[in-house]
Formats: C-alpha cells, sequence, structure tokens
C-alpha cells in the first residue's frame, strides 16, 4: 500500500520523467552493517544526466526497492548533512565510522545535486517533511 505521502513523491517523480532502474547485485565492499542485506544496483536519470548507487535494504524488506522509496532514503540522508560534519557528528554520535559515513553520505548528495539541481531536490524536501 503506498501512503498518500509517498504517492506524492511517486507523482512528482513521475511527471519530471525521472527514470529508475535497480537490480539485485552483491558488494564485497558493502559497510559491516549491511553484509547480511539485500544489495542492489541502482541508476536513477533526470534530463539526460544519471547517477548510480548501492542501496541496501534489510532482510525483511521483500520487494525490490523504488524510485520514490530510494529518494526518500537519499532527501532524508541529504537532510542530515546539510549543516556539515560536526552538526552530523553530534546529532547521531561520534565513532571510528562517522566521518566515512559522513563522507559516503556527501558523495552521493553530490550525485543528487548534480543530477537534480537544488529546485527539485528542495520541492522533494518539501513533499516529504510536508
Amino acid at each position: 500500500m503506498i501512503t498518500a505521502e509517498k504517492q506524492d513523491i511517486k507523482s512528482y517523480l513521475d511527471g519530471l520523467g525521472v527514470k529508475f532502474s535497480s537490480r539485485e547485485d552483491w558488494n564485497d565492499y558493502a559497510p559491516e552493517m549491511w553484509k547480511n542485506s539485500f544489495h542492489y544496483r541502482v541508476k536513477i536519470s533526470y534530463e539526460g544526466r544519471t547517477m548510480g548507487l548501492w542501496f541496501y535494504q534489510g532482510r525483511g524488506i521483500k520487494n525490490a526497492p523504488t524510485l520514490d522509496g530510494v529518494m526518500e532514503c537519499l532527501i532524508s540522508d541529504l537532510m542530515c548533512i546539510k549543516n556539515g560534519l560536526d552538526d552530523f557528528g553530534d546529532e547521531f554520535g561520534w565513532d571510528k565510522n562517522t566521518t566515512k559515513t559522513y563522507q559516503a553520505i556527501k558523495k552521493n548528495t553530490d550525485k543528487l545535486l548534480r543530477v537534480f539541481g537544488v529546485d527539485v531536490l528542495e520541492k522533494l524536501e518539501s513533499i516529504i517533511y510536508a
């Protein structure tokens, strides 16, 4: 069942003509916390620009990732790093992996910005956090 919020995200992305594909694959270099999860190679395209990334889902999620689900996760990640590494560490805790996690999220956020631009990402943020 798709919630009204998810439908808004899906409708908006469909209206933009965003293309999405995913395939189950295996990443030997997955972060330790995702070693026992489902691994997917995801591709998102918009206006001739494409980004690829690894996407992980816990074993309890049996369906393949969807565009709206992946984008909701990526926008949530973007929000987590918006104020920089110090705020990220203060919010989520500092340990040996904090900087590495922040950098991985930043890498995907940079891809998002390159593919979608600020205006589209701000619109998605307003839909998700309405």
